[in-house]
């Protein structure tokens, strides 16, 4: 009898046993540990000359497995700018990751950075770091060019070039690039909508470190169509070092047609009045736009060149190559320009009806010595005889 109850007892103690040992592995696999917090202990990391870099964060709770690191410039993970190349438990929630710059046209020194820790079921805590790059060059080169030209000249046909010379403080960065280190890229501002940097070109400037910017051949007729008298181009001079670092330069520019009318309703004329002997006219036409979208802006632009091209009837027929009943002049203080017209009596008076006197205005952009044609336009005063 004690036998049996011993081994009835046995047996109970083996099934407690049993159910003992079971219910705390059952608890063990059910244990799900959610990442609560990534520290580091910097807030920014460094990179060095190609580009890699070592970042350790700590992990709460410390024993949190980590299945994968994400460096990224947005917070929807954009890819392709950096790549992990390395994740290493450390010991008490410390993890190093490694990784390495992919393209650096995409980062700038000082930029947000988004660090982002996964567990296995993706679940991840992002973190924000600053980018620390020695090896920048930022702010080591400035490309010096006009603010305007005429796309085309107005005297052939010819497309026009407006340079873009690139400076540096220290001549040893100067001598680590040259011409084909550079290019030129769409801006972030906002361009006339109808044309953008893939309608230009560049080529290779001699004597000096830089580049000529023109419309590409192959898209002038569009140009031409788009750009009936100004529009605005924004573009980024982009420059890579020799550590293939790249820095940014923004730029905005007037693009202008050779051709520029200007109407201003004081060039409205009676026939009877210029008929009259006594009749003479002074009037003043404020020319500060159009000389604007010229580059008359600049200081280094300069307007050498006024030559009379006649009296242009509205078929764009020659009516009068000297007509001797108007006379313009100019007068500039400042940045302001007028146009002052002598409108007087003349033995042979224009018919009537629409006409142009023309004026041909050639300009350049001086630097170092050097002059740079960038302008090449015919002014066409509107005038109305009634």
């Amino acid at each position: 009898m004690k036998i049996k109850q011993l081994a009835k007892s046995a047996s109970f103690l083996l099934v407690a046993g049993f159910i003992s040992f079971t219910i705390p592995s059952c608890s063990s696999e059910e244990e799900i540990i959610i990442l609560q917090d990534v520290k580091v202990n910097s807030e920014s990391f460094n990179l060095a000359e190609d580009g890699s870099t070592t970042i350790e964060v700590k992990v709460v709770p410390e024993n949190t497995p980590i299945a994968k690191a994400v460096l990224s410039t947005s917070l929807f993970n954009e890819g392709g700018v950096f790549e992990v190349t390395r994740l290493t438990p450390k010991g008490n929630g410390v993890w190093q990751i490694a990784a390495k710059v992919k393209d650096f046209s995409r980062i700038q020194n000082g930029q947000d950075v988004i660090l982002s820790v996964y567990q296995e079921d993706n679940m991840y805590i992002q973190t924000t770091l600053k980018i620390n790059d020695p090896y920048s060059i930022e702010g080591k080169y400035t490309p010096v060019h006009p603010q305007a030209f005429t796309f085309y000249s107005a005297e052939d046909g010819k497309l026009m070039e407006i340079p873009f010379i690139i400076t540096a403080d220290n001549a040893a960065d100067l001598a680590a690039i040259s011409y084909d280190n550079i290019k030129v890229v769409n801006g972030t501002g906002s361009s006339t909508p109808s044309i953008n940097i893939t309608h230009f070109a560049i080529a290779p400037m001699t004597g000096k470190t830089g580049f000529y910017l023109q419309v590409d051949n192959a898209q002038l007729e569009t140009v031409k169509k788009a750009i009936t008298t100004i529009a605005f181009l924004d573009c980024r001079v982009m420059i890579t070092g020799p550590n293939g670092r790249v820095a940014y330069t923004p730029v905005r520019l007037i693009v202008s047609s050779p051709k520029c009318i200007i109407k201003d309703d004081q060039l409205s004329l009676l026939h009877t009045e210029l008929s009259a002997p006594e009749f003479n006219k002074q009037i003043t036409i404020d020319m500060t736009h159009d000389f604007y979208r010229l580059g008359k802006q600049n200081d280094k632009t300069t307007f050498e060149a006024f030559e009379n091209r006649g009296l242009y009837n509205s078929q764009g027929e020659m009516a009068d190559a000297d007509p001797q009943f108007i006379s313009l002049g100019y007068t500039t203080q400042g940045k302001n320009t007028t146009c002052n017209v002598t409108l007087k009596h003349d033995a042979t008076i224009p018919a009537i009806g629409t006409y142009h006197m023309v004026e041909r205005l050639k300009g350049y952009w001086e630097y170092d010595g050097k002059k740079y044609p960038t302008v090449c336009t015919d002014l066409q005063f509107q005038i109305t005889i009634k």
